[in-house]
């Protein structure tokens, strides 16, 4: 928020007067209410999600599964290659079970960085969201289908987020048409 206020205001400006000027240098910014609910309101949310300090046992798990299915995968006597290809394409589906997540809702739509890359989705290419006490999820079907989660992005909510972030977030999806 500070940094919306202060983008609209003008910076100050270095000037050189007499010691005796009285007149002041320019007038004091004056922020409208209404301006400075629009700004608060449009501000960027970020939280992020580390599933090893909100949830241990589900990180522990997504290890220990990612680890048999990757040594299963390498008992299968393929090339290495193959072994290797093979292996990250599983560890990308599972990766966001033990991989920190860091979130981020704005006026260009919401992203999801996980590991070394942002997924973003624009406001304008979603048409449905679901916000609950866990996370959201936003999606560009109308409908659920069996593919629902590769299209669409989840961003986890930790329990100890601080209440007014799903009020906030329920305010962004109402602005851009989504109901949650």
């Amino acid at each position: 928020m500070r940094a919306a206020l202060h983008a609209a205001a003008p910076g100050p400006v270095a000037t050189s007067r007499p010691a005796d000027a009285t007149a002041p240098i320019a007038p004091t910014a004056h922020i409208e209410p209404e301006a400075l609910a629009t700004a608060q309101s449009s501000a960027a949310l970020e939280w992020s999600f580390n599933p090893w300090r909100q949830n241990l046992r589900k990180a522990l798990v997504g290890v220990i599964a990612a680890a048999a299915v990757t040594a299963l995968i390498a008992g299968l006597g393929l090339p290495p290659l193959a072994i290797a290809a093979l292996a990250l394409v599983f560890l990308a589906t599972v990766h966001s079970a033990f991989l920190p997540t860091r979130c981020r809702v704005d006026e260009e739509g919401v992203a999801r960085r996980l590991a070394f890359t942002w997924e973003r989705r624009p406001w304008g290419a979603l048409r449905r969201a679901a916000l609950g006490p866990r996370g959201l999820f936003v999606s560009p079907r109308l409908h659920p289908g069996p593919l629902e989660s590769f299209r669409g992005l989840w961003l986890p909510i930790p329990p100890g987020a601080p209440p007014t972030l799903q009020s906030e977030l329920r305010g962004h999806l109402a602005r851009h048409g989504l109901s949650s």
